[in-house]
Formats: structure tokens, C-alpha cells, sequence
């Protein structure tokens, strides 16, 4: 059976960790560290319908950390984190797993030339109909570069131009391929909280596995306008994509996103965006600048190019007395190839509680709906509990109680139960 692991390729982690804490002239440096040691128990470990569960204890053992790091021409940041998980009755062959993210920009001459890079390294579902499980995840690393060159027009305008070599490999998918992407940008700034643009985006994709079906190169044009209050933000990009595939017909469509962010209060962010565009998995692990955060549970394995519709609402509420975050999506898929069309909707809920000095509560949960054009219709909804406490400064006790379950009608449904002890160590 396949185990992920964090071997395909993570080079491109640790050079960003090593450039950012290079000894420079001007330089902020934050580091955090973490490690920490536990023992997990769940009685559905292949999240298998009634009948076939399979429980075991897993020994867990956890390192990561986080840089921030400025220069006076590089700046950063780096997130890595690595478990290895040991199964004690020999349920499944001990692995590793890691998540982790980089970007990295070098600022080869200040406001005019600098060079990008942009590393994320996530665990997917090997078949996105099934639940996540140790027999159905596995890695998926995505790592883009290339540079940002900017002419100055006048006073108020100017010309944006970059290039990106992206590389995207799966740990258990022949899915693995390379895009090369071109982008030209004319800028105008009348006021400083009124911006336009006028883009054109073209990339290639090949897939050296499976090219005879699945290469196909791809034009964006698009307009942008940004508008910038004291409190709230707004980008708006209009235009059109056309795609031309080695298998099957182009396909042209509109391309259409507007995000709006707002600093409801001091203690309170709003977030709303939709979008209407033609994506894939690398363009989603990635994210955009300017766009909503990507969650990678929602990505396809299939390297697949299609046409999402989307909407989605973030509200963050901070207090001394804790914190509220609640993300709401609802999204709907028009695959190009593989028989994955389908609409859904995601509700996820955390609620943090100081709990005295040294101890904090979380309550959090997720219900999510999947309906797929062939008939299938699942339900996935969870809810946990977790309660940490310093023994001292950097020790911390961890521990969390979860119930998950999927309700489908193709008789697929489960219900598991985890239960996790951890020691943490934060540096």
C-alpha cells in the first residue's frame, strides 16, 4: 500500500530557511519551534463502513517550526511541520507525513526586479470520493518560481511583468507535471485608494506521464480594480480564459472573482468573496495574493482542469477572553474529464476559550455536503473538543476527543472516534 511521506521533495523548505536566517546589514528574525510526543487512539482508522472497522493506538511524534525573517533584500516566511506515526498493533506500516509552506522573495534591485518562490507541501485524499485515512492520503508537493520585473510609467503609472516555472508532483499519482507561466500587467493609480489593471496571463502545462491527454495551454485576460478604504478592501477581476487541450475540445468561459474584506471593529475581520473561473489542484494549493485561502482537504488528486463557481464567508472575533473563527463555502465543479462534477457546501466552526491562566478550551466542527452529478450524495460532519494547559512555560498538555461520521447514500458511510494525549514542547 502506498505511504506518504515528506522524500519526494522538500529542498526548496529548507533553502528558504537557510537564506532567511543568513546574518544581513538590516534583518528581523522570528523563529518558533515545536516538538511534541502522544499517544492516538481511534476505532475506525479506515473510516470503514459499519462492520469493517479497524482500531489501533498510534504512537505520534511531532517536530515543526516557523520563520519570519526580513532583510534588507530578502524577506520571508517558512512553515514546516513533520509527524511520524507508528501503529502499535501493526495495522498499517509506520510513516511520515508532512505539511508545510515557503515564500521567498529576493529583491534583486528594490521596486523594480525581484525574484519569487513559493513552496507547499500538503496531504490529499488518493481518491477524492473516499474519506481521508491512512490508506487514502498521500502528498502532494506544488513549488513555483520565476521573477517580477516593474517599469515605471509616470507618476501614477506603470508595467508589471513575471514569469513562473511551477512544478507539481504527487506521491501516489502519475499525475506529476511542470507549467511554465507568462504575465503582463499595465497599471494605473490615479488616487492611492483607487487602482487599475489590464492582465494578460499565459501558461502551459505538461504532464509527462500522461501528455497525449492532459497537456493544454491556457490565456487569461482580465480587468482588475482595487479599491482601499481605512477599514475595508476590495478587488474586483473581470475578463475571459480560453484553454487548448491535447485531448477533447478548447474551451473558452468567463472569468469573473470579487473579494471584499472588512476590519469590522478592532476585535473583529470580515471576509466575503465569489468567483466564477476555470482552476486546477496546483492553481488551489498555491492560492493567489489577493484571494481566499485555500483549504487543501478540498483538493482534487486528479489534476484536472475545471470551471468552479464559488462563494465563501470568513468572520474571525477576537476577545480577551478567546477567540471565534466560522468559515462558510458552498462551491460548485465542471470537470473538463474526470466524473467528479458536483456542488458543495462546507460550514467549519472553532471556538476558543481561555480557560485561566495557563489553560485554554477549543470547541470546533465541520459539516460538509458533497453532491455529485452521477447520484452519489454524502454528508461529512465532525465535532471535538480540546482542552491544553502549560506545566510550564514551554511544556503544554494536549488533550482531544473528536467524532466524525459521513452519511451516503452508495452505503459508504462510517462513524469514528479519536482520542489524542500529547506532551508539546514550544520554543
Amino acid at each position: 500500500m502506498n505511504r506518504p511521506g515528506i522524500e519526494r521533495r522538500h529542498f526548496p523548505l529548507w533553502l528558504a530557511v537557510v537564506l532567511l536566517l543568513q546574518p544581513g546589514p538590516v534583518a528581523a528574525v522570528e523563529v518558533a519551534t515545536e516538538a511534541g510526543a502522544g499517544l492516538e487512539y481511534s476505532d475506525n482508522l479506515q473510516r470503514a463502513p459499519e462492520g469493517d472497522e479497524v482500531s489501533d493506538w498510534i504512537r505520534v511524534g511531532r517536530l515543526g517550526g516557523q520563520l519570519e525573517a526580513e532583510r534588507s533584500t530578502l524577506e520571508g516566511n517558512a512553515l514546516l511541520n513533520a509527524e511520524y506515526l507508528q501503529y502499535a498493533r501493526g495495522t498499517f506500516a509506520d510513516e511520515i507525513r508532512g505539511r508545510g509552506s515557503a515564500d521567498l522573495a529576493w529583491h534583486i534591485a528594490p521596486e523594480r526586479l525581484t525574484w519569487r518562490l513559493e513552496d507547499r507541501l500538503s496531504v490529499i485524499e488518493e481518491d477524492s470520493t473516499d474519506p481521508l485515512s491512512p490508506e487514502n492520503r498521500q502528498q502532494v508537493n506544488v513549488l513555483s518560481t520565476g521573477p517580477d520585473y516593474r517599469i515605471r510609467l509616470g507618476g501614477t503609472r506603470y508595467w508589471d511583468s513575471s514569469a513562473r516555472l511551477t512544478d507539481v508532483r504527487y506521491s501516489a499519482r502519475d499525475t506529476d507535471n511542470q507549467r511554465l507561466g507568462l504575465q503582463t500587467r499595465l497599471g494605473w493609480r490615479p488616487t492611492p485608494r483607487l487602482e487599475g489593471q489590464l492582465a494578460l496571463e499565459a501558461s502551459t502545462a505538461r504532464f509527462p506521464e500522461q501528455g497525449e491527454l492532459r497537456d493544454y495551454d491556457r490565456q487569461d485576460l482580465y480587468g482588475r480594480l482595487i479599491r482601499t478604504a481605512a477599514t475595508s478592501r476590495v478587488v474586483l477581476d473581470l475578463g475571459a480564459s480560453r484553454i487548448q487541450r491535447a485531448a477533447g475540445e478548447d474551451v473558452t468561459g468567463g472569468l469573473g472573482r470579487l473579494a471584499w474584506e472588512r476590519q469590522l471593529n478592532p476585535t473583529t475581520e470580515l471576509r466575503v468573496d465569489v468567483a466564477g473561473e476555470y482552476s486546477d489542484s496546483a492553481t488551489d494549493l498555491l492560492g493567489r495574493s489577493d484571494g481566499a485561502v485555500r483549504d487543501p482537504s478540498t483538493t482534487e488528486s486528479t489534476a484536472d482542469v475545471f470551471f468552479a463557481r464559488r462563494a465563501g464567508m470568513r468572520l474571525r472575533r477576537e476577545s480577551p477572553r478567546g477567540r471565534l473563527d466560522l468559515d462558510a463555502r458552498m462551491e460548485e465543479r465542471d470537470y473538463e474529464v474526470a466524473p467528479l462534477d458536483q456542488q458543495r457546501s462546507r460550514l467549519a466552526l472553532t471556538w476558543s476559550l481561555e480557560a485561566g491562566a495557563r489553560s485554554r478550551l477549543d470547541l470546533f466542527g465541520h459539516r460538509e455536503e458533497y453532491d455529485y452529478d452521477e447520484g452519489r450524495e454524502d454528508l461529512d460532519r465532525s465535532l471535538g473538543l480540546r482542552w491544553r494547559t502549560r506545566l510550564r512555560r514551554s511544556v503544554e498538555l494536549r488533550l482531544e476527543g473528536e467524532g466524525a461520521e459521513r452519511r451516503s447514500n452508495t452505503g459508504s458511510g462510517y462513524q469514528e472516534g479519536r482520542f489524542l494525549l500529547e506532551l508539546r514542547y514550544r520554543g
